[in-house]
């Protein structure tokens, strides 16, 4: 282990941050370091062992904007895309809830006082979109609550944001076959695809969480 150099002795204690952040300045490139990772453990007087080295300095240069060998940098309009498409489906269900509902009104189809208190008299096409538009507040929040997890906590990776995108165009298919012919049996069918793609979301994330992969 190299000795400390007396201007290394003026500047104080070498902090274990100080010298990761280091590596994460000098190495930007792939996640490589020219520095041994056991003299940076042993010069930073603290019994870190070299697993927790690498993996503290792979969370700094992710931080830092340059992401780990081997990993593909997922930018924050990335992750949140496959939401706000999965959002503007909810709000074209309700607007064209709205719409139908009106429609009734209107031409007299419905009266107000058979759906004054709430009552399911709504017409067959109008209550498929309602039904699809409550749909979307069931097996969608555990998927706006994943990606509120893995965003600020730095787990969004390539994996989560491809199944994101199949788990939304599951969610489209299943809206298309709701409002249209309704179909139980395709219906069941989509909206379990969708359950397993998010299933394995979670457990997916839950694993990154857990073992700090």
């Amino acid at each position: 282990m190299p000795s400390r150099s007396l201007a290394d002795s003026a500047r104080g204690p070498i902090r274990p941050e100080r010298v990761f952040m280091a590596v994460a300045c000098l190495a930007p490139q792939r996640g490589r370091n020219c520095f041994n990772n056991r003299w940076l453990v042993a010069r930073a007087g603290t019994p870190v062992q070299l697993a927790d080295c690498q993996r503290q300095k792979s969370r700094l240069m992710t931080v830092r904007g340059v992401p780990p060998y081997g990993k593909v940098p997922m930018s924050v309009q990335m992750v949140l895309l496959p939401v706000f498409v999965q959002v503007g489906l909810t709000f074209a269900l309700l607007i064209g809830m709205v719409f139908g509902r009106r429609k009734a009104l209107v031409s007299g189809e419905t009266k107000i006082r058979d759906i004054a208190l709430g009552e399911p008299n709504w017409p067959k096409s109008t209550t498929q979109i309602a039904n699809c538009y409550r749909n979307q507040f069931e097996l969608p929040l555990l998927f706006y609550a994943l990606i509120a997890l893995a965003l600020p906590l730095r787990h969004v990776d390539l994996f989560i944001v491809l199944m994101s995108w199949v788990f939304v165009v599951t969610r489209f298919a299943h809206a298309g076959v709701f409002v249209s012919s309704n179909d139980l049996g395709r219906r069941s069918t989509i909206w379990l695809a969708g359950v397993l793609v998010l299933l394995v979301m979670w457990i997916y994330f839950a694993l990154r969480m857990l073992l700090l992969i």
